[in-house]
């Protein structure tokens, strides 16, 4: 098992194997998103992989051991097929109560990703107009996003 996203970086969330085919997972980030990367020897893989489980909230105003009375706390449930898993970007379920949640479960082969990616850019300015700041964003396969700082360009 091995965390991503966010997991990764907060000590006080956990993953844990809590049986010989189940992993827990618990969170408490609100960032872009968390995941949990599974790897099978060959050949040992699941027939179906299910995601299962509560986005909960904190509370702000009142008593926190008395729980999130707000109503919006969905469940949800995936159920993927190791076919389903395999296709490109997997099966995914949106997630009601919010604005862009989904659960995904993907097959991801163990493949060497590169570690330099090389390129050109045709930047147009023009001479009466300010400078221009880019940034440069690189999206990895679990959707984490490397961004450079900005690059700043000028007419002369």
């Amino acid at each position: 098992m091995q965390p991503f996203g966010g997991v990764s970086d907060v000590p006080e969330e956990t993953i844990s194997q809590i049986g010989p085919q189940s992993v827990a997972f618990h969170t408490r980030t609100s960032g872009d998103f968390d995941g949990v990367d599974l790897a099978f020897e060959a050949g040992s893989h699941p027939e179906k992989i299910v995601i299962a489980g509560k986005l909960g909230g904190y509370v702000k105003v009142g008593d926190a051991l008395k729980g999130n009375s707000h109503q919006a706390q969905p469940k949800f449930k995936l159920e993927a097929r190791w076919d389903e898993a395999l296709k490109p970007g997997g099966k995914k379920i949106e997630i009601k109560g919010g604005a862009n949640l989904f659960v995904r479960a993907e097959a991801v082969p163990n493949v060497t990703l590169p570690k330099r990616v090389e390129g050109s850019l045709d930047l147009v300015l023009k001479r009466n107009a300010g400078g221009r700041d880019v940034y440069f964003v690189g999206r990895e396969w679990d959707g984490g996003k490397v961004i450079t700082s900005p690059l700043f360009f000028v007419p002369w």
